[in-house]
């Protein structure tokens, strides 16, 4: 009797390990499944305009970027949008193996090349004028590039508001720094 009572026990602890094992194989496979999706998310692709952003915002001439002559409802409505065209790019994955997807490619690398080049007249010249709309306008460039990397019209839809968005904060800021 007691040794059919260790049998069991063993039996017992046999199958909770494999249950064990199960579970932990099972927690493995999503984690790595987990990091395979976050390698190719899209955010990857923002990272370098998000960084140009942070570090040379604070460069700016005084009032490019000035929010007082914007309405707060349309900033609100441009903070939305940027963060829709974030969160979207997380939750999607980036690819460039179909023909589209490359032209996506060419188009992003392009479009982010032709902003990050917009900063520098900025940079370089205070005087007010209506070219500096250029870094407010040429991110749709770069987020249709994006969207067809993610193979996703909803990206681009989604991201139109804020491009919308962008454009008009610009136009107010130019429209109030021409004034001055």
């Amino acid at each position: 009797m007691k040794s059919l009572s260790i049998a069991l026990s063993v039996l017992a602890s046999l199958l909770m390990a494999g249950s064990a094992m199960s579970v932990l194989h099972t927690a493995w496979r999503e984690t790595m499944e987990l990091r395979v999706r976050i390698a190719r998310s899209g955010l990857w692709a923002l990272v370098p305009v998000a960084v140009w952003n942070a570090v040379l915002t604070s460069h700016l001439p005084v009032g490019v970027s000035d929010a007082s002559a914007v309405p707060n409802a349309l900033l609100v409505f441009e903070a939305v949008g940027r963060g829709f065209v974030f969160a979207a790019a997380a939750l999607l994955p980036l690819g460039v193996s179909e023909p589209w997807q490359r032209l996506g490619l060419v188009v992003f690398v392009t479009g982010s090349v032709l902003y990050l080049l917009s900063w520098l007249p900025l940079l370089l010249d205070p005087t007010p004028s209506w070219w500096r709309l250029l870094p407010y306008a040429l991110p749709f460039v770069w987020l249709l590039g994006l969207a067809l990397m993610l193979r996703s019209r909803a990206y681009i839809a989604g991201s139109l508001p804020f491009v919308v968005a962008h454009v008009a904060h610009g136009a107010l800021v130019t429209k109030a720094m021409l004034r001055s």
